[in-house]
């Protein structure tokens, strides 16, 4: 486990989700992995989002969100060492919460200028 790590931190382009604590568009939800009450604790700590499997707040923060300390993996601070990093947010409503990662410069953003509606 932890020379994966090590492998996931050296790496030059990371590809990424950015998640939602919604229960309606929660993939770790569906997945079984986190409960409803789980993400009401995740929510009641400030989450708005998830990338790599760690909750954070509208600042792009971790701290204080406890589920946080479940998780074995990379950490938000190890993507701010990768030289690129790409997000993707798929559903509409991920798009606000998808840009708090940039204000802790954990993402490079691009935001585009026009949206498009179906």
């Amino acid at each position: 486990m932890h020379e994966s790590i090590l492998r996931a931190r050296s790496v030059q382009l990371a590809i990424t989700g950015i998640g939602a604590v919604e229960e309606t568009s929660s993939s770790f939800l569906r997945a079984g992995l986190l409960t409803r009450t789980d993400l009401a604790i995740a929510r009641g700590a400030g989450a708005v989002g998830e990338m790599v499997g760690r909750f954070f707040d509208s600042n792009g923060n971790t701290d204080g969100i406890e589920i946080n300390q479940r998780v074995i993996g990379v950490e938000l601070e190890d993507l701010r060492r990768i030289p690129q990093v790409l997000a993707v947010a798929r559903a509409l409503p991920k798009c606000n919460r998808s840009w708090a990662p940039c204000a802790a410069d954990t993402l490079t953003c691009w935001r585009p200028t026009t949206s498009r509606r179906a």
